[in-house]
């Protein structure tokens, strides 16, 4: 349960960082 959750977790935050890559790359 506790992999799962930490598995989760790392793809909400992979999925926030590519978010804000995309809007860097709109703001040039």
């Amino acid at each position: 349960s506790d992999l799962v959750c930490t598995f989760f977790h790392a793809i909400q935050r992979d999925q926030q960082i590519n978010d804000a890559r995309e809007k860097v790359n709109d703001g040039k």
